[in-house]
């Protein structure tokens, strides 16, 4: 049953609680005040705020060691922040990669069969074996219906040309 049920079963009724200490992993505490710190400082990414804190902890080592470090971070954050200025300024920067590329798939049918799904390496493969022709029917997510594969753009290139009819001889 409920809590409530459970307590009143033995004639207790609760009338406030008060929660002192929730316990929690330290990798837990330290994501957690990780996570706050980013927000502060308004870093919009984990890398950016590693690198702060980076710069921070190698400025303060007065070895040879850190001031080299300390160089090389106020070069790298003076790469980070023009890139992040071009960014702003609407010029393509690096700190971002594009998107990774979808690759299409298809579903074929076979024997009356649905197969699939293959990308079109799977599919310049079969076609090379001789298990996939101009005339197997195809579907991908967009299309409205099956379609011979000759007659998909994106898979017409799989097949060798069709050289035109032989002229008649005269």
């Amino acid at each position: 049953g409920s809590p409530k049920e459970t307590f009143d079963s033995y004639g207790v009724d609760i009338l406030d609680l008060a929660v002192e200490n929730i316990s929690m992993p330290d990798e837990l505490r330290e994501f957690m005040r990780k996570q706050t710190q980013m927000k502060m400082v308004g870093a919009d990414n984990f890398m950016q705020f590693q690198a702060g804190t980076s710069m921070e902890k190698a400025s303060e080592n007065q070895g040879m060691a850190g001031g080299m470090a300390a160089g090389g971070m106020g070069m790298g954050m003076g790469y980070a922040m023009a890139n992040q200025m071009g960014q702003a300024m609407g010029a393509p920067g690096a700190s971002t990669p594009p998107p990774i590329p979808r690759t299409e798939t298809f579903f074929v049918a076979i024997s009356g069969t649905q197969t699939g799904p293959f990308d079109i390496n799977a599919l310049r493969k079969q076609a090379a074996a001789g298990e996939f022709t101009r005339g197997s029917l195809v579907w991908k997510d967009g299309m409205p219906q099956w379609a011979a594969a000759d007659k998909v753009p994106q898979l017409a290139g799989l097949f060798a040309p069709t050289p035109p009819p032989i002229p008649p001889a005269t």
